[in-house]
């Protein structure tokens, strides 16, 4: 009998991230290595490995090197043993694969035996090199136990073909965890599935506990020291192709909204030419800001600075509410309406002692990442359509070597991209710059601020 371990890679960059890579070469965050020590530790408590074999990525390379060093064994690798090939889904974010390829997306979700990657692998056609691969191990290592590094789709291909099931029952077979181990026993020619998906040794490092943190941590309890958030007023169509972007790119904004002017559409006269300010509808705010954060910008879009006590009041609070019952959770930050001197210390003051919210975002740039003692006068560190002065901002605070906190904060509006042929383009180069990064906490402003 022969006994070949398949386990998943820790936690990878892009499962910390949510982008589906299939064969892009990405490797673990600091999290996937503990995983793989830990994982290490269990087949070394349980096991008598006498071989190491990973796929061709340094992902599952350095998860078997990980078992191998406790065996003090070499990795062998071999690249059919890497995750599917996926074709135009490789490097996309979960939102955006799901939006332009959504008919194979649905065959992936509800029937994953019979799918394919748009314009790559299919996952039998996977399965059939995997399978091909073990095969190989099995018959070369016969009656010893073999540790193999490899992927979910592999492992759940596996789990279900050599376990008696076809590619249409592929679909009930649920995928392993990060750091898992899975038994597939050869013997005498014949396959069989032992324990699946052994992941109780991960403990607080489990994926699932992982991303329960990280859906629930802020900046101040992020261990990091260099935060990147965003800010966009007036809830118009334009946000939809701006969140597009920032999923691709995995960042996180605060979308600045007027209750009682959504569904309304208006044309702009700027630089000399009339541009689209439409407002998303309200029955629409849910899906299209999920992910992102809701705020207020008040009811109407009043210079809050001309107005008495109780106006203001009623445009913060009533457009607070309003946006509430719309997100389905309790709405705190907020951005001021108007241009030119559209916030001061009176209007700071009601702020604090008479609504809800928490900070409230000025237009006024500082070009700095200092922390602020004044979060109801916040200034922003730059403005989107400065593109140059974004870009210095931005190589200069990734180049920083932060000991204190530092926030890089960019405020815009959406409308202002179709200015100009080339504005998304440019602003999809600062994204692409500043994001992605193991050293900077992403997150809305209330993560970010609170």
């Amino acid at each position: 009998m022969t006994k070949l371990l398949l386990i998943r890679h820790g936690l990878s960059i892009a499962n910390r991230d949510g982008i589906f890579i299939g064969q892009t070469d990405m490797d673990l965050t600091p999290e996937g290595f503990l995983q793989a020590e830990r994982t290490a530790h269990f087949v070394k408590e349980n096991y008598a490995v006498s071989h190491v074999y990973a796929s061709d990525l340094c992902r599952t390379v350095h998860t078997g090197e990980a078992v191998a060093k406790a065996f003090s064994l070499p990795v062998m690798t071999d690249p059919r043993l890497r995750e599917i090939y996926a074709g135009a889904w490789e490097g996309l974010a979960y939102p955006e694969m799901e939006s332009r390829y959504l008919q194979d997306r649905e065959v992936w979700r509800n029937d994953v035996g019979n799918s394919r990657c748009t314009a790559g692998e299919s996952v039998m056609e996977m399965a059939a090199r995997v399978r091909e691969s073990l095969t190989e191990i099995a018959q070369r290592h016969a009656g010893e136990t073999v540790a193999i590094a490899t992927h979910a789709t592999p492992i759940r291909a596996m789990i279900c073909l050599l376990g008696g099931g076809t590619r249409d029952t592929m679909k009930e077979t649920p995928w392993v965890q990060n750091a898992s181990v899975t038994e597939i026993i050869w013997n005498d020619g014949n396959w069989q599935v032992g324990a699946i998906g052994q992941d109780a040794h991960l403990g607080e490092l489990h994926s699932a506990e992982l991303k329960k943190r990280r859906e629930t941590m802020n900046f101040k309890h992020s261990g990091l020291n260099k935060a990147v958030t965003f800010s966009y007023d007036d809830g118009v169509v334009q946000d939809i192709r701006l969140i597009e972007l920032l999923n691709k790119y995995n960042l996180k904004c605060t979308f600045n909204l007027n209750s009682e002017l959504l569904g309304k559409n208006r044309m702009l006269m700027r630089q000399g030419q009339r541009i689209a300010h439409y407002k998303v509808h309200p029955s629409d705010v849910r899906e299209i800001y999920a992910g992102h954060e809701i705020a207020v910008h008040t009811l109407t879009h009043p210079n809050l600075t001309t107005l008495p006590e109780e106006e203001i009041i009623r445009q913060v609070e009533e457009d607070r509410k309003n946006l509430a019952d719309l997100a389905g959770y309790e709405v705190i930050g907020m951005a001021y309406p108007c241009g030119g001197v559209n916030n001061d210390d009176r209007v700071a003051d009601v702020l604090r002692r008479k609504t809800g919210v928490k900070y409230s975002r000025t237009i006024t740039c500082n070009a700095d990442f200092a922390p602020q003692e004044n979060l109801y006068r916040f200034n922003p560190t730059a403005y989107h359509l400065d593109f140059s002065d974004m870009m210095a901002l931005g190589e200069k605070f990734l180049s920083l070597k932060a000991d204190t906190p530092q926030i890089f904060y960019v405020w815009g509006h959406s409308y202002e991209m179709d200015y100009d042929s080339e504005n998304w383009a440019k602003l999809e180069a600062f994204f692409k710059l500043i994001s992605g990064k193991e050293d900077i906490f992403y997150g809305t402003n209330k993560d970010v601020l609170l």
